[in-house]
């Protein structure tokens, strides 16, 4: 009573049942039924499937988007044109495989770039201003871990007559000059951009033009050398009245092609440079207490300054000195 032969078809909510039996019966009779290569299938998923995490890591995220898209585009369309031809394949589980593929990958690359963010502002935030640490971040290719050649300025400094400030204190109040003075260099070496490369006793080396590219490089150097001195220079009567020693600095500033990366050993390492342009810096740093001066620099790092197109920075020529371990003079000038 009410009840009539009506079923749900995929193509049609609603077909009569006498109507799907005979197209049933129609397709066993004339040996039309789509052929199911349960074997095939398999095969075909799992080489596809390889073949697209296989390729896709060497793409981006944007290009690796458009291979899956189009990768299930032209899978629909084969299944569809498959079918027609009479041979049916179970695709879902290749959808499925997709996307898997796809949550999996980009997971993957989710964790690879966090892991490296982290590693990145571990390793530089404590020689490299906090927005240098970001900007790398942002752009670790920036950076190449395994070091480069390239031109940059170096900074040498130190504190004079330390031998004679460190009879007069007690361990723990020289550990805290120490630190207070470091503390005062460095944020000014942050000031304009600079790397802290390593702190050395009383003395401690920095540089220009790295991690990050400046093309100023030379100018910033020689700024903060300049600014070092005046910083310490407002200090002198708190030092004075905290510790009963007067503090001066010694500075040598070079520019030339140096090896800059992360060098030392699989357990410990350091980002620094290495070069015959950091050994002039640190032996003309040394030539300061010799020749009375605070700031020297070498013809090289003005002549970098010059062809800024700049105004030229204010210097006294020292005349030409041979530096220990060389036999070729080298012209110095201070900066005054």
């Amino acid at each position: 009573m009410g009840e009539v032969d009506q079923v749900a078809t995929p193509f049609e909510s609603s077909v009569p049942g006498v109507e799907v039996q005979a197209t049933i019966a129609d397709r066993i009779l004339s040996n039309t039924v789509p052929k199911e290569p349960l074997r095939l299938g398999w095969v075909l998923i799992m080489v596809l499937s390889f073949g697209l995490w296989a390729f896709g890591k060497r793409l981006s995220n944007s290009q690796l988007a458009l291979m899956y898209g189009g990768a299930l585009i032209l899978f629909s369309g084969l299944d569809g044109l498959a079918f027609k031809l009479n041979y049916h394949f179970d695709t879902l589980l290749f959808y499925l495989n997709v996307f898997f593929l796809v949550l999996s990958t980009y997971a993957q690359r989710y964790l690879q770039d966090y892991r490296q963010k982290t590693f990145l502002r571990s390793a530089f935030s404590k020689y490299l201003p906090p927005d240098v640490v970001s900007t790398l971040v942002a752009n670790p290719d920036a950076l190449k871990l395994g070091g480069e050649k390239k031109e940059i300025t170096i900074l040498f400094c130190d504190i004079r007559q330390f031998t004679q400030i460190s009879e007069k204190l007690e361990p723990a109040e020289l550990n805290q000059l120490l630190n207070e003075v470091f503390t005062l260099l460095t944020e000014v070496i942050f000031q304009f951009q600079g790397t802290v490369d390593k702190y050395i006793g009383d003395a401690m080396m920095a540089f220009f033009g790295a991690p990050l590219n400046q093309p100023d490089h030379a100018l910033r150097a020689c700024q903060a050398a300049l600014e070092m001195r005046n910083a310490i220079h407002k200090k002198t009567r708190e030092f004075k009245e905290a510790y009963g020693v007067d503090i001066a600095l010694g500075i040598g500033i070079n520019s030339g092609l140096a090896h800059v990366g992360n060098m030392g050993s699989r357990l410990r390492f350091n980002y620094t440079a290495l070069g015959d342009s950091v050994n002039i810096a640190s032996r003309i740093e040394a030539l300061n207490q010799q020749l009375g001066t605070t700031i020297l620099t070498t013809e090289h790092t003005l002549t970098a300054i010059q062809k800024l197109g700049v105004p030229p920075l204010a210097s006294r020529d020292m005349g030409e000195h041979v530096l220990k371990g060389k036999s070729t003079p080298l012209k110095l000038f201070e900066l005054v």
